[in-house]
């Protein structure tokens, strides 16, 4: 739930005075966020003039508005900041394509809402996007059920429909999210099913097959595919985004790539180098240019995948190994080592979503550091 106030904020007083904010809260995730309100004043008791009314009156109605359509805390804070949008018509089709094109001048991936306007394109005739509500939204996933979709799929285009839904509220064209709701439990059908360990330890001695540089090539990935495990099962994304001054004192620190968009960047990573981490960053370096966009990023993955790919036939490694495994390799290790729940969220840039957590500090290094060293030692010795 999200609450809001108008607040003085005394802490610090400019040549102007106090500022003046409102400070938004998550109930849910126990955060807040500021929005500066230009405004100041001396005292230190908050005056309510008339201006200050006024903006506590429309305050109360973008509450009610963010709580309505269930807005997380970092929408709740761009529509408070920006007010309710005044409503506009615009048909599906033509919003789907504005959306596409603000991703692409912005270099966003294009591949989930240009899968989503196929999907919308094969379901329904051109609708106004005022006129698409709850029961709409039902009679889709019915269709997509009734045609064999299964439900990985199925939540996958309500994800990606409720957020292109809550871009549209937020630019003014509808009042509600009609995807709001509509959940699709995702199911593991099949039981997770990792390559032995045996086998992820044949990856420290392969010296690759075919020219010097195709050899180089593939001995560099299964390094590569090695350091992601050691610096706590991060995903290729990491990887391509290292940075010279991610590396500091024998530490890897960094916000994972998923959570950009985040105010504040998300979780904050902080972990040890080991011994092999050192060794690879001292022959390979940031070998991966930092891709400029997102389309970029997925074509380095893909070749990347593609050679991991050529690595697992190689060795006779089943299930084939991806660019995603060490996450799960890592995260399973940490269960099967017995390592800190707690460190092992920690370690892999994770929130722990127990309360019980939210009470507990960050560990300090001495401990997390050992339950890292637990959890290597486990898969590579």
């Amino acid at each position: 739930m999200i609450e809001a106030e108008i607040i003085l904020d005394t802490r610090k007083k400019s040549k102007n005075g106090y500022p003046l904010k409102i400070r938004v809260y998550d109930t849910k995730v126990q955060k807040h966020r500021y929005i500066a309100l230009k405004k100041y004043q001396n005292t230190k008791k908050l005056r309510v003039d008339a201006e200050i009314a006024k903006r506590e009156r429309s305050l109360q109605k973008e509450i009610a508005y963010c709580n309505d359509n269930g807005f997380n805390l970092d929408i709740s804070k761009k529509l408070i900041k920006n007010g309710i949008p005044q409503k506009q018509n615009i048909m599906l089709f033509e919003f789907i394509e504005m959306m596409l094109k603000e991703k692409e001048d912005r270099e966003m991936s294009l591949s989930a809402t240009e899968t989503f306007r196929t999907e919308m394109e094969n379901f329904s005739d051109d609708i106004p996007l005022k006129h698409i509500d709850y029961n709409w939204v039902g009679s889709y996933i019915t269709h997509k059920k009734k045609s064999g979709t299964g439900d990985g799929g199925v939540s996958h285009y309500i994800r990606t429909g409720s957020g292109l839904f809550n871009e549209a509220i937020l630019k003014g064209y509808i009042e509600s999210n009609p995807f709001k709701g509509h959940k699709v439990k995702r199911k593991r059908t099949k039981p997770l099913i990792l390559p032995d360990i045996e086998d992820i330890r044949k990856l420290v001695v392969f010296e690759g097959y075919g020219n010097k540089v195709q050899k180089a090539n593939m001995v560099r990935v299964a390094r590569s595919f090695l350091f992601q495990i050691h610096i706590g099962g991060h995903y290729f994304s990491e990887l391509a985004n290292l940075e010279e001054e991610k590396f500091k004192k024998g530490r890897i620190v960094f916000q994972r790539f998923k959570n950009r968009s985040k105010e504040g960047g998300g979780e904050l990573v902080d972990n040890m180098l080991s011994d092999f981490a050192k060794a690879y960053i001292e022959e390979y370096g940031v070998w991966i240019n930092t891709p400029q966009s997102e389309r970029r990023l997925k074509q380095l993955r893909d070749n990347y995948n593609k050679t991991l790919e050529r690595i697992s036939l190689r060795l006779d490694i089943t299930p084939k190994l991806n660019s995603s495994m060490p996450r799960y390799i890592f995260r399973s290790a940490g269960g099967q080592s017995r390592a800190s729940e707690f460190a092992i969220h920690q370690l892999m840039g994770h929130k722990p979503q127990s309360v019980s957590f939210g009470y507990q500090e960050r560990l300090p290094y001495d401990i997390l550091d050992a339950e890292h060293q637990r959890i290597l030692d486990w898969i590579f010795n």
